[in-house]
């Protein structure tokens, strides 16, 4: 009976015609809301690095794009696309770095957020934030600085990322040291299961143990469950002063050094601590003609930013006063007033822009135990420095999250294959991560056994099965 239910949907698929399907979209969502015109849709049928586009399908290039307004309309629109057995693409800013927001084929629907972003409440007793995933998180942040309150992750898209997508991918970035991930600050959320129904998992309390936390499945899922409409984020104070600091280090074991007092001399008031190495820094002072605030000679750079009431000025001071006693570090600025500090913060917001103007860009989003943390960035190198224009490294030292980038003269995609093998193979060596905050999307699908045991795939498969039977939500990302 099943087998024949699932022929009959593909056959009545056959005999719906494009033109078909988005007179039906039309009359969900009005043809404002309706792109198909391939000049309008190609923008959100690629990523924004060019590497990841929409294959055509039955003769069509491009994906048409679907702006539902409403909690409501993603619903009617997912009860449609299950009812025709129609694969439906969620994306958000588009701003992911592993193809997760792009179609893989032409047949699939693109259900994009940007207009379902409207910010439902803040309370300010509770801290809490509820608003629709289409929220752009730079703009979330802005309206809860002015109540008093922040966002709890901060990354360098915020101007284009949604906070629907930042739930999606469990998204990380760099105040990860102090406020932890998002898994801890999203207290509820509501998503459209993929037969068109609600899962309504709205919550603003911080402890709730009434049951299994169905809540986790669908962060980090990557839109492959459920898409998620709406959240109740949890939202720290808006700090009232910061100090940021610059520190030039002459090798990585003191690095490590270097954070482990500043997790002792600065604890609950570290806010970043954010490494940059030799030639990364080099790019971004020459592409974007940056003046350094000191001769660069060293090997390593790092980023510390103190935020709070303003009760840890003396912390900060002697914090700066043991580096510099322990020759630590050899040089160093600190921020003397709000722009110094924007400044200091460019070198680290620009690099990936910088690193994109000097050639192809294979990037890789890993964690690792400390002690193996550089090794990794020398192995890879050691093994291709002579084959490729730079290798170089960035990232959130303080919670073990590397960004290695190397940097090809043209895209190679036998290169890159070679040298995610290698970067994979030897964080998996480690006991490491091959995927710290960017999630899976389509990049990293392939490597996903070599990640986790077998019994643990096999759930995972069961799990999408469960709520996703006939594979309509992102297929090609995350699962086979």
């Amino acid at each position: 009976m099943f087998a024949t239910k699932s022929f009959q949907s593909k056959i009545l698929i056959r005999l719906l015609s494009r033109d078909s399907l988005v007179s039906n979209f039309e009359r969900i969502l009005n043809s404002k809301n309706v792109l198909t015109d391939p000049q309008d849709t190609s923008s959100f049928n690629v990523d924004w690095k060019g590497q990841y586009r929409t294959a055509p399908s039955k003769g069509h290039d491009n994906s048409v794009v679907l702006f539902p307004r409403s909690h409501s309309h993603v619903q009617e629109v997912i009860k449609f696309c299950h009812e025709k057995r129609i694969k439906v693409c969620p994306q958000g800013g588009n701003t992911g770095l592993v193809g997760g927001s792009v179609p893989v084929h032409a047949d699939e629907v693109i259900i994009n957020f940007s207009r379902i972003n409207k910010i439902l409440s803040i309370d300010e007793d509770s801290s809490v934030v509820t608003c629709e995933a289409g929220c752009v998180l730079q703009e979330l942040d802005h309206k809860l600085n002015a109540a008093g309150l922040c966002a709890p992750l901060d990354l360098g898209a915020k101007g284009s990322c949604q906070i629907g997508g930042n739930v999606s991918t469990n998204a990380g970035g760099v105040r990860f040291i102090k406020y932890g991930s998002l898994r801890e600050n999203v207290l509820g959320l509501k998503a459209v299961l993929a037969d068109g129904s609600e899962l309504d998992l709205s919550k603003s309390v911080r402890k709730d143990n009434t049951g299994l936390g169905l809540k986790q499945l669908m962060i980090g899922s990557e839109g492959t469950l459920a898409l998620i409409t709406e959240i109740n984020l949890l939202c720290p104070p808006l700090p009232t002063s910061r100090s940021v600091i610059l520190l030039g280090i002459p090798n990585f074991e003191s690095v490590l050094k270097v954070l482990r007092h500043a997790k002792i001399r600065l604890s609950g008031c570290l806010a970043a601590f954010e490494l940059i190495d030799k030639e990364s820094m080099a790019i971004v002072v020459d592409v974007m003609k940056y003046k350094p605030p000191f001769e660069l000679k060293d090997d390593f750079y790092v980023l510390v930013e103190v935020s709070g009431s303003g009760r840890e000025e003396r912390a900060v001071e002697s914090f700066v006063s043991l580096i510099l006693e322990n020759k630590l570090a050899s040089n160093g600025i600190a921020a003397a007033d709000e722009k110094q500090c924007e400044n200091i913060w460019a070198l680290r917001e620009n690099l990936t822009a910088s690193l994109l103007k000097k050639g192809a860009n294979y990037k890789f989003d890993v964690s690792l135990p400390m002690k193996n943390y550089y090794q990794l960035v020398e192995f890879i190198r050691h093994k291709w420095d002579s084959s490729v224009k730079h290798v170089v490294a960035f990232g959130h030292v303080g919670d073990g999250n590397l960004h290695l980038n190397v940097v090809d003269f043209e895209y190679n995609q036998d290169r890159c294959q070679s040298i995610t093998e290698d970067v994979f193979g030897y964080t998996l060596e480690c006991n490491g991560s091959i995927s710290a905050e960017h999630g899976i999307g389509r990049e990293k699908l392939k490597f996903l056994k070599s990640a986790h045991r077998p019994e643990y795939i096999e759930y995972m498969r069961r799990t999408k099965h469960l709520f996703d039977p006939f594979n309509l939500l992102n297929p090609g990302k995350f699962y086979n």
